[in-house]
């Protein structure tokens, strides 16, 4: 598993991570892996890529003029 220390700015990898648990004020009881940085020894969480968006498009309602196949 990866890990970001946002102290020191080092990205490492943990072999035994430890499961930690908390509750989170919308979501409740939650868990997540973190460890300790060897760096600068605090305690990190995992690092987590973001998942890309869907871009969604939206027209405003009544745009069509009715010139289009789109209504129809």
């Amino acid at each position: 598993m990866k890990f970001f220390c946002t102290e020191c700015n080092h990205e490492f990898e943990a072999d035994k991570p430890s499961k930690k648990e908390y509750k989170d004020y919308i979501l409740g009881p939650c868990w997540k892996y973190v460890s300790d940085c060897p760096k600068c020894g605090q305690e990190t969480n995992e690092k987590i890529i973001p998942k890309p968006q869907k871009l969604t498009i939206s027209y405003p309602q009544n745009s069509c003029n009715g010139d289009c196949n789109c209504c129809g």
